[in-house]
Formats: C-alpha cells, sequence, structure tokens
C-alpha cells in the first residue's frame, strides 16, 4: 500500500495515526485510535510498518474484526488491558429476534458514532458489545430498547463465543490474474459486464477502490463487489496445459 495515494478521509486518518504516535513517544505516554473498519487498519499495518511505531491493534477479544489501534512508548511493551475498551452485555426476552442492524441503529439512537462501537456478538438470548470506555456508560444507563424490544444491560462480556466466519466455496480457472478475470469468476458476469463493474467503481481490492480492469490480484486478497458479496482469494494452483490458472475463492456468507 502506497500511503502517499491517500485522499479525503483516509489521508485525515493517516494524519491522525501520525499525531498519536507523535504524542506517544514525546509525552511517553499510550494514545489510541477509535475503533477502526478493515481498510483502516491495513492503512495502520502499514504506517506501523514503515515507521517502526511501538503498536498493538485491538477489539475487545483476539478475533475481534473491528479494532483499536494503540501507540506506545517505546520503553512500554503494549498490553491488551491499556486498551480504552469496554464490553456490555445486552439481555434479551425470549424468543427475540434482533439483527446486527437494529442493534447498530438503537445505538446511533443515543448519539453513539460508528468509530466508538467495534463488534457486536449475537449469543442467542443475549449480545455482546464491545464499546470504546467512553460511550460505555451512555449504553448501560440509556439503552432500554432494540428494535422495539426491551432490554437489560450489564457491564462484561457474558458467555459468548467469537464468530466463525461462513464461506461458500467457489472454483474456476481464469487466464491470467488480471482484475476482470477475477470478478468475472465470482459473479458469473460477463467479460464486458464483469469490466463495467469495475469501471464503475462498485468494485474494490483489499478494501481499496479498484478501477482498473488490468490490476493484478494474488492469493489472499479480498475482493468484495457491490450486489454480489465479498470474496477472498483461498488459493491459487498451477496452470493447466491450456495455460489457465485454477482458482479457489471463498465467498462470505
Amino acid at each position: 500500500m502506497n500511503l502517499s495515494l491517500l485522499e479525503g478521509e483516509e489521508r485525515q486518518f493517516l494524519a491522525r495515526l501520525s499525531d498519536l504516535h507523535r504524542i506517544s513517544e514525546e509525552k511517553q505516554i499510550a494514545r489510541f485510535t477509535a475503533f477502526c473498519n478493515e481498510r483502516q487498519g491495513m492503512i495502520v499495518r502499514e504506517y506501523a510498518r514503515q515507521t517502526g511505531a511501538n503498536h498493538l491493534v485491538y477489539g475487545g477479544y483476539p478475533q475481534a474484526e473491528r479494532r483499536v489501534a494503540g501507540f506506545f512508548p517505546l520503553w512500554q511493551t503494549p498490553e491488551e488491558d491499556a486498551f480504552p475498551i469496554q464490553a456490555v452485555t445486552l439481555y434479551l426476552p425470549r424468543g427475540a429476534n434482533l439483527t446486527h442492524r437494529d442493534y447498530l441503529g438503537s445505538l446511533m439512537s443515543l448519539g453513539l458514532t460508528r468509530e466508538s462501537v467495534g463488534d457486536m456478538i449475537p449469543c442467542g438470548g443475549h449480545c455482546v458489545l464491545f464499546l470504546l470506555g467512553s460511550v460505555a456508560p451512555v449504553v448501560l444507563e440509556d439503552l432500554r430498547k432494540v428494535g422495539g424490544v426491551g432490554v437489560k444491560t450489564e457491564p462484561g462480556a457474558m458467555d459468548f463465543e467469537p464468530p466463525v466466519p461462513e464461506f461458500q466455496e467457489l472454483r474456476g480457472t481464469v487466464p491470467s490474474l488480471r482484475l476482470d478475470c477475477l470478478v468475472r469468476l465470482v459473479t458469473g458476469a460477463a467479460r464486458e459486464r464483469s469490466a463495467g463493474l469495475i469501471r464503475a467503481e462498485l468494485v474494490t481490492l483489499n478494501h481499496q477502490p479498484a478501477t482498473s480492469i488490468s490490476r493484478s490480484w494474488g492469493q489472499g486478497d479480498i475482493v468484495t463487489i457491490r450486489g454480489y458479496g465479498k470474496f477472498k482469494v483461498s488459493e491459487i494452483g498451477p496452470p493447466t496445459k491450456k495455460g489457465r490458472l485454477p482458482v479457489v475463492c471463498l465467498k462470505y456468507r
């Protein structure tokens, strides 16, 4: 990732990382971001790689998708306990069937920002939320309903299992590692339709907008196509006798 090419909000986010890193080293104290999405997480990793920053990312539990980035003085060992994250458990009435959107909408109605909310893990009769410590008291005191259903709140993460991603396996062959070939493989769309999706800016590669049909990709990359879903390139095999490349992709469910 070329950080010098970042624009708009991503450039502002990079500047924020630089400020937190500088303050941490100058004042010899730990400094933290809000919760980062996957794309921002990539920027954090690349910034830390280039600068050698003493850092750690953590989201309240090891498998968290949304995470906070912490910058620490060089003398300090980064520890998870230092992060300003608090878990809150919501208890639901029996038979309640709430969605991720229900939870997020109720939190936003309290005046919270998306950046102050980490992972939300439904667990049958309850849901565990990971929040910035600064907003957790608001949720504990003021959240009484989610999706029209009454809830009880308690501090802490009660009896939850980290979610295990589910995938649908897709197999096929491609003539080359051009992006339009990958889009065609996972969507089943015609060649021109696949190229059109890319040119219309409906495709991201590794959470970064991709507008070139000839852009290359590789094993481990993640492509998201609006209207079709999110896919991970799991495996690229050796060329066949006809010169095509066998590819295994995993579609997130």
